[in-house]
């Protein structure tokens, strides 16, 4: 992923990865940044709300977790994930 992010940062699905792997090392914080910028580069891209609303409440931000949920919540319905796609999300 971070190799990935070196010869293209606006690759979203890197970031998002780059994001998980600073997220399971116990950087929440980077792994937050990570995930908003996913957004920014790609705003219908579901899972990226779902990592930035987990980690918020993680770090004890609920407020803002739900802001994350909402705005997911609203994407198109072509945004969606199938019901036979994978999240790529961090296991729990």
């Amino acid at each position: 992923s971070k190799r990935a992010l070196e010869i293209d940062p606006g690759f979203y699905k890197a970031r998002y990865s780059w994001g998980l792997a600073l997220e399971r090392q116990g950087n929440r914080k980077k792994a937050l940044e990570q995930y908003e910028e996913t957004i920014r580069l790609n705003p219908a891209f579901p899972y990226a709300y779902d990592a930035a609303a987990r980690v918020l409440n993680i770090l004890g931000d609920p407020n803002r977790a739900q802001e994350y949920l909402d705005k997911k919540s609203r994407l198109p319905v072509s945004a969606q994930p199938s019901k036979d796609e994978t999240n790529p999300s961090y296991p729990n």
